[in-house]
C-alpha cells in the first residue's frame, strides 16, 4: 500500500471512530399566557395516595384544572378567573369560592398551590416572590423552595424549540404531588375555552 493510501486510510478510520459534537443545549422555554399541560398526577398524603390524570389549561385570566381517575373524589374541574374560584365535582356538585387552593383543601384534604404551580411547572420560579434555586450546568431549574415548598423539576422535554419539563415533584409537610407532563401546547387556543 503506497504511503497516500495509507494516510487516506488512516484519516477515513480516525474520521469514522470519532463521536458527533453534542447537540447545542436547547433553553428553558419561557411559557406564554395561555398554554395546556396534560399528564399524570399522583398525590399523597399523609397515609393515604391517589393518583389520575390532569389537563391545566392557563389564559391571561383563566385557569382550568382538569383531574380525572380515582382521587378519592372522582371526577374534579377546577376553574378560577378574576371573579372567583369554582369547582365541580363529578356531574352534580358545584362549589364556589375566592380561591382554588382553600376549596381544593376544604374539598379534597390537599391543595395544589396553583398560583405557584403555574411557573412552577415550566421549570421556573414564580417571579413575584423570593426563592431559592438549583440549576444543572444547561441552567435548567431542578430545584427550587418557594412558598414553603421544595420542587424537584427532571427529564425536560423539547417543546417549540425549547425545553419544558416532564416530571415535577412539589413537597411540603406530608404531602406530595408528582406532575408528569407528557403533553405540552402552547399558545392561545390552548386555555381561553369556556
Amino acid at each position: 500500500m503506497t504511503l497516500a493510501l495509507r494516510v487516506v486510510v488512516m484519516a477515513l478510520f480516525v474520521t469514522a471512530c470519532t463521536t458527533a459534537p453534542p447537540r447545542s443545549a436547547l433553553p428553558v422555554a419561557d411559557l406564554p399566557e395561555s398554554w395546556l399541560a396534560q399528564g399524570r398526577l399522583a398525590v399523597r398524603s399523609g397515609d393515604e395516595a391517589w393518583h389520575g390524570t390532569f389537563a391545566w389549561h392557563q389564559a391571561p385570566r383563566l385557569v382550568r384544572i382538569e383531574l380525572a381517575g380515582p382521587l378519592g373524589q372522582g371526577s374534579v374541574r377546577l376553574r378560577e378567573d378574576p371573579g372567583g374560584a369554582r369547582l365541580e365535582m363529578g356531574t352534580e356538585q358545584v362549589i364556589q369560592g375566592p380561591d382554588s387552593e382553600a376549596l381544593l383543601q376544604e374539598q379534597l384534604g390537599w391543595a395544589m398551590p396553583v398560583q405557584g404551580l403555574r411557573y412552577w411547572i415550566s421549570g421556573h420560579p414564580d417571579p413575584g416572590r423570593p426563592a431559592t434555586v438549583e440549576r444543572d450546568g444547561a441552567g435548567r431549574v431542578i430545584g427550587l423552595e418557594q412558598d414553603g415548598w421544595r420542587i424537584a423539576c427532571s427529564r425536560y422535554l423539547e417543546v417549540d424549540g425549547g425545553l419544558l419539563p416532564h416530571r415535577v415533584v412539589l413537597e411540603r409537610e406530608e404531602l406530595r404531588v408528582r406532575l408528569v407532563i407528557d403533553r405540552w401546547r402552547l399558545g392561545p387556543e390552548t386555555g381561553e375555552k369556556g
